[in-house]
């Protein structure tokens, strides 16, 4: 999604548009703010099972009680441009997405991270709720961006189990591929 005035609503639609004619089983993988999409596809009809991975999933204050605090980064490290959109620089990517990322994979994964719409990261208002369908929530153990409290919180109530846990970063599919 490349509208700077893009909400939450215009990230789901654009997921929810890749789903027609998919091939059957459908699997979502949500990474990072991916999360409240995949929270919302999972009740789609053409969806057949979720995974959140090191997910987020912004909520306005007291949307949900007893929320853990979500993110791990200050709030100040996030560029807003003039045009709507929310970024990082480079070296704050590196600092906290992309720690244990081998160096000949840093070009191509900084490569990868693409503004995102101000107006989309607002909080959703209702709280998060179990989803339908087979779901796993995973976590990095090493992630420097999305609070373990928070992911542990977020896997009983998206999913009623546990969160997985593996090792590396926010960014497992750089820093351990083969894992």
């Amino acid at each position: 999604v490349s509208d700077p005035d893009a909400i939450q609503e215009d990230y789901l639609a654009a997921v929810v548009s890749g789903l027609d004619g998919a091939a059957r089983p459908v699997v979502v993988v949500g990474h990072s703010l991916a999360g409240w999409s995949t929270a919302r596809v999972a009740n789609h009809p053409g969806v057949d099972a979720v995974i959140f991975l090191c997910s987020s999933v912004n909520s306005a204050p007291g949307a949900n009680p007893n929320e853990p605090p979500t993110y791990l980064m200050p709030s100040g490290s996030r560029a807003r441009s003039e045009h709507g959109f929310v970024s990082f620089d480079p070296a704050v990517a590196v600092r906290y997405f992309y720690h244990d990322v081998p160096s000949q994979l840093l070009p191509y994964a900084l490569g990868q991270m693409v503004p995102q719409a101000a107006a989309a990261l607002a909080g959703r208002t209702e709280p998060l709720r179990r989803v339908r369908v087979p779901a796993t929530y995973t976590r990095a153990e090493d992630d420097r961006i999305v609070s373990a409290e928070w992911s542990a919180w977020a896997a009983q109530v998206l999913t009623g189990k546990p969160a997985a846990t593996i090792p590396g970063s926010h960014s497992p599919f750089y820093s351990r591929p083969r894992q």
